[in-house]
């Protein structure tokens, strides 16, 4: 398995720059959060690698859509959606390690990215609001937002403790 430094670095150096931070339940059980920090700060400095080594959640990407899926059922239809609109590009499906499912689909198409690049957040999250709403209607677009952390893939969720997992085949999520 990556390490959590190295599966950050790879994704910073595909695509850029976001911020992590941590977050858990405190004693009293509230919610705690760091700071959200640059991957690409956090890596200059021994201080920074270290919090790299701990983050539980990540900015959503600039070129990345992610849809909370509450129903095993929903995952084959917006499947097969997201393959409709964004062919070739890389979608994956995770069990959160909360309740639900996390649909992540990178919009890495030649004409999405000539749509997405040179915009700024705010027209790109209005663009993938466009697209949730005309393909996805029923999807939450809260995750259109390049604002909103999730929960970083392959490590203990931050409530449950139990790990984000990638549903590799079929069978897993159909």
């Amino acid at each position: 398995m990556t390490s959590r430094r190295a599966f950050l670095q790879e994704l910073c150096n595909k695509f850029g720059d976001f911020k992590v931070c941590r977050m858990w339940r405190t004693p009293d059980g509230s919610t705690a959060c760091t700071k959200h920090r640059s991957v690409l700060e956090c890596w200059h400095t021994d201080e920074g690698l270290e919090f790299l080594d701990n983050v539980n959640n990540r900015q959503i990407l600039w070129c990345e859509l992610v849809l909370d899926i509450e129903t095993k059922e929903q995952i084959k239809p917006v499947l097969n959606v997201l393959k409709k609109i964004n062919r070739g590009s890389d979608i994956k499906v995770f069990q959160t390690g909360s309740r639900g499912w996390h649909v992540h689909c990178w919009l890495t198409q030649l004409n999405n990215i000539l749509l997405l690049q040179g915009k700024s957040p705010a027209e790109r999250n209005k663009l993938k609001t466009f697209i949730l709403k005309k393909y996805l209607p029923e999807a939450d677009i809260l995750k259109a937002s390049e604002n909103v952390m999730i929960a970083l893939e392959n490590v203990p969720h931050w409530k449950t403790g139990k790990i984000k997992i990638q549903l590799k085949t079929r069978s897993q999520w159909s």
